[in-house]
């Protein structure tokens, strides 16, 4: 990627990660995700630098990664019937099934988590 903005900093050990970066790098794992329910695009992915002798737990704005989903407008259904609380938890991480604002979200956690670059980030050329 020719492209060097970095999104995230860490703020111990100073090393910085631009987008692709912040999914393929192995020293980063995903902890957590903090929605906010009330404004999705203020939720918080956590992630650890787990960099021998850093250890720093970062957050990451989700407005950040909001460019790289396939969005709709969609109704959010936190909290509803059938809702799993997958969002409600900072810890669970699993995907959810339902079709909800805030499943783009957790679709970019998937990607986070095994370190694959999301199709928005993907050179198909």
């Amino acid at each position: 990627m020719s492209d060097r903005e970095v999104v995230l900093e860490c703020s111990i050990c100073g090393t910085g990660w631009n987008l692709e970066e912040l999914f393929l790098d192995p020293d980063l794992r995903l902890n957590g995700y903090q929605a906010a329910l009330r404004d999705p695009m203020k939720g918080l992915i956590l992630l650890t630098h787990a960099r021998i002798g850093c250890q720093t737990t970062l957050s990451l704005r989700v407005s950040v990664l909001a460019a790289l989903a396939e969005r709709e407008e969609l109704p959010l259904l936190a909290g509803h019937d059938g809702c799993p609380g997958h969002c409600q938890d900072d810890g669970d991480l699993e995907s959810c099934p339902l079709e909800c604002s805030m499943s783009w979200v957790r679709t970019l956690l998937d990607y986070i988590r095994v370190h694959r670059l999301p199709p928005g980030l993907c050179d198909t050329e």
